[in-house]
């Protein structure tokens, strides 16, 4: 190769760079409403036998039982009662915006 040969080559042009950040959201959002449905029902029940327990109708170890008792009887009745959906809602917007903050910044 000569001088004249090296002089008129190009290189290829460099690949557009890919914006990965609907992707990155997307499993934000996906990983908050997971963590958001681990979290619900353990608080679920927690707060209910302490509502419970606070009214005096019950010990708090056993108002804990009683709601464990009755999402294993029913678990579609209490995956669609207001307050497990509430929590659900509460933690899952919660770890979203935290999450996707953490991605956009």
């Amino acid at each position: 190769m000569n001088w004249l040969s090296l002089s008129l080559w190009k290189a290829p042009p460099a690949p557009e760079p890919v914006d990965d950040t609907p992707m990155l959201l997307a499993g934000d959002v996906l990983a908050a409403i997971i963590a958001g449905a681990i979290c619900a029902p353990l608080v679920a029940v927690i707060d209910e036998a302490i509502t419970v327990s606070a009214a005096g109708k019950k010990k708090m170890w056993p108002a804990i039982g009683d709601k464990l008792v009755s999402i294993l009887k029913a678990p579609l009745s209490f995956l669609a009662s207001a307050p497990f959906l509430w929590l659900w809602a509460v933690y899952a917007v919660t770890y979203a915006s935290a999450n996707c903050t953490e991605t956009v910044r």
